[in-house]
């Protein structure tokens, strides 16, 4: 309605109004003006989660968060399904550091939860994006045991 003039609201009534105020929004907020590909993609997963899903995430969010700000340790939280995975690691190391150890991590949930898609997002304590990563790549079986003598 909005397009043809029409008075409406900004956001209509939904899981956006009835979560704002939460980390998920502060999130999305981030997201909706960011031009990097990987955190549109971390955009569009979050948006493709149920709202229960949102809920609990939003709490581990936020107490990952905390935790971070009141241990200056790193703090993650991963929840995954059959389509894909997802890791929001919250530290203020270098982003260098912090690149390699998501990276790192994402990929060993990747394999070892067989998918195909994988996300990862690295926040501050504060609830920043810093920066996403994608995995989108068939998952493919490795053998590491010797063959021969």
């Amino acid at each position: 309605m909005r397009r043809t003039g029409a008075p409406a609201k900004e956001t209509p009534e939904g899981i956006l109004t009835r979560l704002k105020d939460t980390p998920f929004s502060k999130l999305i907020s981030q997201i909706k003006y960011n031009d990097d590909p990987a955190i549109i993609k971390f955009g569009e997963t979050l948006l493709g989660l149920s709202e229960d899903s949102v809920l609990e995430l939003s709490g581990y969010i936020e107490n990952m968060a905390k935790d971070t700000k009141k241990t200056g340790q790193q703090h993650d939280f991963t929840i995954a399904n059959d389509l894909f995975g997802l890791t929001i690691h919250c530290n203020n190391g270098s982003d260098k550091e912090a690149l390699k150890l998501l990276k790192n991590h994402c990929e060993k949930r990747k394999y070892k939860q067989k998918l195909h898609d994988y996300y990862g997002a690295c926040i501050d304590e504060n609830l920043n994006i810093r920066f996403c990563i994608t995995l989108e790549y068939p998952y493919v079986y490795a053998y590491s045991g010797v063959i021969g003598h």
